[in-house]
Order: C-alpha cells, then structure tokens, then sequence
C-alpha cells in the first residue's frame, strides 16, 4: 500500500467516523488502524493511546487528525 493510498484510506474513515461531532472509541481507532493500515492490534492500541490526551478512553476529532497527521508523516 503507498502513503498516497493509506492517506485516502483515511481520509475516508475520518470522513464515515467523524461526519457528526462524536468521539471514537479506542476499538474504532484500533480497527480503523488495523484494517486500513494493517497495523497489528497490540501496535494499533499502544500507537491510539498516545494521541488520547485527555485520558478519557475516546479520540475526539482533533485527537484523531493528531494521529492521522503522525501517521502520514511517516
């Protein structure tokens, strides 16, 4: 999979997660990063977890962008 592709792929799913102003669960993001990304699960959580913040257990939308713009830098 290129950048250019992963970048679309999640695009995608921040446009389908975030098309209201909810937060997303740690199992959304995982999964998110697991079937866009091919990240495995335990990679997935710990790499989620250092975007959340707030401690709350959910990314908000800013959260969110944070991890995606980590993950397109790379």
């Amino acid at each position: 999979m290129t950048a250019d592709s992963e970048s679309k792929g999640m695009e995608l799913c921040v446009f389908v997660v975030f098309s209201g102003d909810q937060d997303i669960t740690f199992d959304e993001a995982v999964r998110v990063l697991q079937e866009e990304l091919h990240y495995p699960e335990d990679k997935a959580l710990q790499f989620v977890r250092r975007f959340d913040r707030n401690n709350d257990g959910h990314l908000s939308s800013l959260e969110f962008n944070a991890m995606r713009r980590k993950i397109t830098e790379t």
